[in-house]
């Protein structure tokens, strides 16, 4: 099949902070379009385009009390797309307390509800989308802790989901899954010798009272990091990333299934601070690897990235 896919992400985080010695308010937005053409010689003969515009609008409150920050805050999330005549509107809230002892270790608890809307392919896809598809929602528990030692640190983070809503494809078709229940942690070593160096692992599962298995979401995924400083205040950052296999879900009840094959990525990025700006540019899929991350979909080859951020 000969296909062109032409896709932007436009995105905006503007965020204020008001300190004060026993409290922090924080008040911010984050804004996104999405839009995506595509032609090709099956599905879509002429070139054919959706877009999506998302935002969030947020306010926390963190409080100070002898080592004890205690987190309150609320979102307001709203999701509009071509084709709705009106926006979807949803309230996030979160909670959460941290502490840090003298010797600077960390133990945090914290849950939040927060929502995400479906992709464009989810929605518009000419063989499996479905416009009606509704948003996930869930309940995310969290419990963590950083250990320091002299030339580094390791933290490990326990989670348990509530997903409601999860959008899955089923009977060839996208489709809101009532509920799926995840849990797994994650593990990360640091340490600073010359250069800046971490890995990563992040284990993910499922509870059999879940209405189906996780679809697509590999249970195993490692993430090298290194980092260093380069002259002119230049800074690299590159991460080799290790996906494990994962299932694509057809029917789960006639077993039809697709086996996403594990696969390897390579990134690297040059960053650079000049006063309120912050620019970067990176290369990522540096070997051009052939992978999927959904069934149906090949992922971009080799991808050349450009950003800039300025702080007001």
């Amino acid at each position: 099949m000969d296909s062109s896919l032409l896709s932007n992400n436009i995105g905006l985080i503007a965020k204020y902070t008001l300190e004060n010695n026993n409290y922090d308010l924080i008040a911010g937005i984050r804004a996104e379009r999405q839009a995506f053409n595509r032609k090709d010689n099956q599905s879509y003969d002429d070139w054919t385009g959706n877009w999506q515009y998302m935002q969030n609008p947020f306010l926390q409150l963190e409080t100070r009390l002898k080592g004890v920050t205690l987190t309150a805050g609320c979102g307001l999330s709203t999701f509009y797309q071509n084709g709705r005549t009106a926006s979807i509107y949803h309230v996030e809230p979160s909670l959460g307390i941290f502490y840090e002892n003298l010797r600077h270790a960390q133990y945090n608890l914290a849950f939040s509800n927060n929502v995400n809307y479906p992709a464009l392919h989810e929605l518009f896809s000419s063989s499996s989308g479905n416009p009606d598809v509704k948003e996930e929602s869930a309940w995310k528990y969290e419990a963590s802790t950083l250990q320091p030692f002299d030339s580094g640190s390791i933290s490990i983070t326990a989670f348990y989901n509530q997903i409601d809503n999860m959008v899955e494809k089923a009977d060839d078709i996208y489709q809101n899954i009532e509920q799926v229940n995840s849990y797994g942690f994650e593990a990360v070593f640091k340490w600073k010798f010359i250069t800046e160096h971490s890995i990563e692992y992040r284990y993910l599962d499922y509870t059999e009272d879940s209405d189906r298995p996780l679809n697509e979401n590999p249970k195993n995924i490692v993430t090298i990091t290194e980092k260093a400083k380069l002259p002119w205040n230049v800074k690299l950052d590159y991460n080799v990333t290790w996906h494990d296999n994962s299932t694509s879900w057809q029917n789960v009840a006639a077993d039809d299934k697709y086996i996403l094959s594990s696969y390897w990525l390579h990134n690297a990025y040059l960053s650079k601070s000049i006063s309120r700006f912050k620019c970067k540019l990176g290369i990522e899929n540096i070997l051009d690897q052939n992978y999927e991350d959904k069934y149906g979909y090949p992922q971009p080859g080799i991808d050349f990235v450009f950003s800039c951020e300025a702080s007001i």
